[in-house]
């Protein structure tokens, strides 16, 4: 996923978060996604 948003943007990244989950009693994690800046023309 992140080397087909660099197609796009200047910069990508991809972390994974980790979190206790009230719901389930265990923990949950997720992936949040950020990129920055338009990609230029090479």
């Amino acid at each position: 996923m992140v080397e087909l948003m660099r197609g796009s943007f200047a910069e990508a990244e991809a972390n994974v978060v980790s979190f206790d989950n009230p719901l389930t009693g265990g923990v949950s994690s997720c992936t949040v996604y950020l990129a920055t800046g338009p990609r230029l023309a090479e």
